[in-house]
């Protein structure tokens, strides 16, 4: 041992170099096992990302899109190829092509054959107009104008909707009293005779009476055959009704009304034109023809109210509205989106449409609710209600029935025909499509509705803002 331990002293530079090398060998192949396996990883992991690259690169996401609400659209990720893009083409051409159709054809059904009231004034007159002027002239419109001897200058633009429905009052009072008298004396000169100072016998005084009650009664079936439905301007909505929803007015203003007090008037006119136009479609007679009251389905239009149309709720309106002031209305709290779906809230509406002021949210379409009471014949009720959802989005969402006074109301003139009749007053909701209103809303009601003055440049007041003429 003594040798063996001399040796290495004597040999001990080897003997280090040879324990280093054993040292070494297990030392060095684990270090290089490590190293090893990161550098396969890494460049693994390289070789992977670029395989993803290329993988990604040579497919093409497809996507049909959808156009009906919480339904997600048809996707598929795959090699691109001219089969399925000519596929995929003509599917997303054919949905779109059809959901345009659609859009387009609601418009045109939604938009009938509505008019304006008057040019140049929606949705706001441009500058240098006399603002006052142009208000003041569309109230004319509504009011109608008539010359102090009586004469009718201009008729109210709600008189050609009734005349279009061949729409009247029923036999002029006034008129058939003096008729009546006329044949009142007549009769009386007849039974007399010769003998001008007798008097009457009492069957002579029922024979007379009895004249008189039928040449009053063939009075009110002549007139009854001149109309089509008993209906004039004492059916739209009044100063008595200001509380509850909109009005139509009577008189011109005192004061030019404000240019949203127009727009206003105007939506009203609209959604009364609507309901005049159903009630004509239910009087057409299959030879397309209105037919007169007594073979009419719709006899008379007792009342027609309004609601207050939605977006003018708000104070600042709907007090200017009534005349309680003229403060501009606040913006809206909520943006109005015209591309978010429209969630049904069946608790505020029996069809679950909403809108302002209960769903600012909704940018697709607004609201207006009538109320409708006519007299109609009870066994053909059915196609009212169809002609009312045939005539535009309007839906009746009730109907309650009461009994009709038949000779209460012969006896004010309306006749109508021997078929039963009843009372019936109907809740109606209409729907008007934004893409159609929003165009001619004023500034003030956009305001209302938060929705940006497109055609106005940033910074710029629509004409009449502010300080002169116009709304304040």
């Amino acid at each position: 041992m003594k040798k063996i331990w001399g040796w290495v002293k004597d040999h001990w530079v080897p003997v280090v170099c040879c324990a280093l090398i054993v040292i070494a060998l297990p030392l060095a192949f684990f270090f290089s096992q490590r190293w090893g396996s990161a550098v396969h990883s890494k460049q693994e992991k390289a070789a992977g990302d670029l395989l993803t690259k290329l993988t990604s690169a040579s497919k093409v996401n497809y996507a049909v899109p959808s156009v009906v609400p919480g339904v997600p659209a048809l996707e598929q990720t795959a090699e691109p190829n001219e089969q399925r893009t000519a596929f995929f083409k003509a599917q997303k051409d054919a949905i779109v092509g059809a959901a345009s159709g659609v859009l387009s054809s609601a418009e045109k059904f939604n938009r009938r054959n509505h008019t304006l009231i008057m040019e140049d004034i929606f949705p706001d007159p441009e500058r240098g107009q006399d603002i006052d002027s142009l208000t003041l002239d569309f109230a004319e419109r509504i009011v109608g104008r008539v010359s102090p001897t009586g004469v009718v200058v201009r008729p109210s633009v709600y008189q050609k909707l009734f005349d279009s429905i061949n729409a009247g009052p029923p036999a002029d009072p006034v008129r058939l009293a003096t008729m009546l008298e006329d044949r009142r004396l007549r009769e009386i000169e007849k039974i007399k005779g010769p003998d001008t100072g007798r008097t009457l016998t009492k069957e002579e005084e029922a024979q007379l009476a009895k004249a008189l009650v039928d040449a009053r009664l063939a009075e009110y079936q002549r007139r009854a055959r001149e109309l089509s439905v008993y209906a004039s301007m004492d059916s739209l909505p009044s100063t008595a009704d200001a509380r509850e929803g909109s009005w139509v007015p009577r008189t011109m203003p005192t004061s030019p009304p404000k240019v949203w007090e127009c727009f206003a008037w105007q939506f009203d006119y609209w959604v009364i034109d609507d309901l005049l136009a159903a009630v004509g479609r239910a009087n057409t007679g299959p030879d397309g023809r209105l037919t007169d009251v007594e073979r009419s389905v719709v006899k008379r239009v007792e009342k027609i109210k309004l609601d207050d149309a939605g977006f003018y709720e708000k104070e600042g309106i709907t007090q200017a509205r009534r005349g309680g002031g003229d403060e501009e209305p606040a913006a809206a709290e909520v943006v109005a989106s015209e591309t978010d779906e429209v969630k049904p809230d069946f608790k505020e509406s029996l069809t679950g449409r909403t809108a302002a002021p209960v769903n600012k949210a909704n940018g697709v379409y607004d609201i207006r609710r009538a109320e409708m009471t006519v007299i109609v014949s009870s066994a053909r009720l059915p196609q009212l209600l169809s002609a009312i959802s045939s005539t535009n989005f309007m839906t009746v969402l009730d109907c309650d029935m009461t009994e009709v006074s038949v000779w209460g109301d012969l006896a004010q003139g309306y006749y109508y025909g021997n078929e039963h009749v009843t009372r019936a007053t109907l809740t109606i909701e209409t729907v008007w499509l934004r893409s159609l209103t929003k165009p001619l809303m004023p500034h003030d009601v956009r305001v209302q509705l938060n929705i940006a003055d497109e055609q106005k440049s940033e910074g710029e007041k629509p004409a009449g803002e502010g300080e002169g003429k116009g709304p304040a």
